[in-house]
């Protein structure tokens, strides 16, 4: 039996999580880390996703590195940046995440909580705001050092929280990745930051495994035919794989997102947004490069490889793109759709550009949209 007050704090936090009241009527006007030039690694040719931000979806970017005073900070550092997520505020809702695929482990998950961004954490109104910094990073509920009696009003406003996805009877859908974890370099801290709700939508459980058999073929497609490095052992131990690795760059973009639903709006749990459609496209970038004829590499003792002529201006370069798109509707029966990426672009402008004037989506506009280009389509493989 619960005291009257027991009872009566349950209906309250049970009210707020309901209340549109407790929610955040209006979009932070804080724009994230786009200042910070964290995501300039993460896309190719310095220039973020065009057409994807508009006066209904006003985005918050988030470099996604562990808070300083968590516990995953602590053991594994907080400055590097493992991936990037636009992020609607207002939805409380991804729009997409951002990699660069240089090598890959293997396909085992981490075991870990889920993360939260602290940075997204409704500070309350004090006299010393202005002499604070604000505080930013992944880190779970465990991590912070308030709330804990009431969260949802507080931690949750602009952001889902994990016991948001549980709504009792409920297993219709499944918290699923944007950036999945077999897609990261094999040490423990990237792998394990792509559990940061922030890079995490609602699925249609009974579509998971069909979404989550195209995201290995994705992660194929980086192996096999980009030759981004699957590395099992982080140290490069052969210098046969250190040269190789010097002489041919591979890189593969990965832009992966939601359209949102719209007309009707769909949400599940506590208020959390259901997407209309997941969607992934990758862009490789190959550069090989050439050594003048008869220059071969050769070793000092510390293991580096040099090579015969010093002159680095004789190395010639010639860079391959292939680029695709794949993508699934959040609906019972659907299946993953293989396409070229400007197909996608298409797609996601029919949700995001609503006024003439806005722009059309570009997922990769760097190097004149090279990774759109239909000369460069690479999506039959995946058929």
């Amino acid at each position: 039996m619960s005291t009257p007050e027991e009872h009566c704090r349950r209906y309250f936090r049970d009210l707020c999580k309901v209340s549109q009241r407790c929610r955040s009527n209006k979009p932070t006007k804080e724009r994230g880390d786009f200042a910070e030039g964290c995501w300039r690694p993460l896309v190719y040719g310095d220039m973020l996703p065009i057409g994807l931000s508009n006066t209904q979806t006003i985005v918050y970017f988030i470099c996604q590195r562990f808070a300083q005073e968590s516990a995953m900070g602590k053991r594994f550092g907080s400055k590097h940046t493992h991936f990037g997520t636009l992020y609607d505020t207002a939805l409380r809702s991804p729009v997409l995440s951002l990699v660069k695929m240089t090598t890959v482990g293997d396909q085992t998950w981490p075991e870990t909580d889920y993360f939260i961004e602290h940075g997204l954490v409704e500070n309350k109104s004090n006299m010393l705001w202005f002499f604070r910094r604000p505080k930013k990073g992944m880190l779970t509920l465990a991590d912070l050092d308030r709330c804990h009696d009431d969260q949802s009003c507080d931690v949750g406003l602009r952001q889902i929280l994990p016991q948001d996805y549980r709504e009792p009877g409920d297993s219709q859908y499944t918290p699923t990745h944007l950036i999945w974890p077999e897609l990261m370099p094999p040490s423990p801290a990237p792998r394990l930051s792509t559990f940061t709700m922030t890079n995490m939508a609602p699925l249609i459980s009974t579509l998971f495994s069909e979404w989550h058999e195209a995201v290995r073929k994705v992660r194929r497609f980086a192996i096999e035919e980009c030759g981004v490095p699957l590395v099992l052992d982080s140290n490069l131990k052969h210098l046969s794989e250190l040269t190789s690795h010097r002489l041919n760059k591979s890189a593969m973009f990965v832009a992966s997102g939601i359209i949102p639903s719209r007309d009707p709006v769909v949400t599940s749990g506590h208020d959390v947004q259901v997407p209309f459609l997941f969607w992934m496209a990758g862009c490789c970038v190959q550069q090989h490069s050439k050594l003048p004829a008869g220059t071969e590499p050769v070793s000092r003792t510390s293991g580096e490889a040099v090579y015969g002529s010093s002159d680095e201006s004789q190395i010639s370069s010639q860079t391959n793109i292939s680029a695709f798109a794949v993508y699934l509707r959040n609906a019972p029966l659907s299946h993953v759709i293989a396409a070229p990426v400007l197909q996608l672009e298409i797609l996601l402008q029919d949700s995001y550009k609503t006024k003439p004037t806005d722009p059309d989506v570009e997922l990769f506009p760097g190097h004149e949209s090279a990774c759109g280009d239909l000369k460069n389509d690479g999506s039959k493989w995946f058929m």
